[in-house]
């Protein structure tokens, strides 16, 4: 299996199963700023003695702004993916040693890019790892980015850069399906899947995984709930714990 589906684990899937609330959904076409245009990246892993500054061609629509490499030794591996905290928004010089195939979109696809982004649609389990395959960045005329989706096809995960000097952040509402289906219209490799239909498969494997999870979590938690039941009339510590346990079961529920 992948090492993203081996990361699933029952501790990870509980959290976020179990959260009690969620903060209120954060859409990439209200953040990003007006643009000019997108360009559809794809990355590679990054490796023992990446350099970040490494002279790779990546193309005319691609930032002109030279970056000083994070690691000038080429000691190390640099973090996954392209977003950084300050300024610039994208890590120039690793988005220039990572990429290995992009594409610039038509103003139909790069709406389509933010409305995936913004819209909730099937849900799928979000492993522990995060590696980013592929990027969406959005450029001002004069080539500065202003705003990036990026994702984690393998990972169910997107992460937004809204505008420069912004963290970035992990999106809880995003349409992953149409994101893929976009990648594959572009003729962009769909890395780590070999192609569409591959990507449905390991979703549907994902899917079943995690609800044979869910169920394992329901039975552990009604068999916790049934135990602090028969303390809690003489226990104040168990009524309060119980409390928590019906708390989870109800959440658990309405996933």
């Amino acid at each position: 299996m992948r090492l993203c589906h081996r990361l699933l684990v029952l501790i990870s899937l509980g959290s976020g199963l179990l959260r009690a609330e969620e903060a209120a959904p954060v859409k990439a076409a209200e953040l990003i700023p007006p643009y000019a245009y997108c360009v559809g990246y794809v990355l590679r892993d990054p490796v023992e003695g990446d350099i970040h500054g490494k002279a790779v061609e990546v193309a005319a629509d691609a930032p002109k702004t030279e970056a000083k490499p994070e690691n000038p030794q080429g000691l190390g591996r640099p973090a996954n993916g392209i977003l950084q905290e300050g300024e610039p928004l994208v890590n120039v010089a690793a988005l220039t040693a990572l990429t290995t195939a992009q594409v610039r979109l038509t103003p139909e696809q790069a709406k389509r890019v933010l409305t995936a982004a913004s819209t909730d649609g099937k849900r799928f389990p979000v492993m522990e790892a995060y590696e980013p395959h592929h990027a969406f960045v959005f450029y001002s005329e004069q080539g500065q980015p202003l705003g990036c989706v990026e994702l984690s096809l393998s990972c169910n995960a997107v992460k937004l850069g809204p505008q420069p000097g912004a963290a970035s952040q992990s999106l809880s509402r995003f349409d992953l399906k149409s994101m893929a289906t976009l990648v594959a219209e572009l003729k962009l490799p769909l890395t780590p899947y070999k192609a569409l239909k591959d990507f449905d498969k390991d979703k549907q494997e994902e899917l079943k995984f995690a609800a044979k999870v869910k169920e394992e979590q329901k039975k552990e938690l009604n068999r916790m709930k049934k135990e602090l039941e028969k303390k809690a009339k003489d226990d104040p510590e168990a009524a309060k714990e119980l409390e928590g346990v019906r708390e989870k079961i109800e959440l658990l529920e309405k996933k």
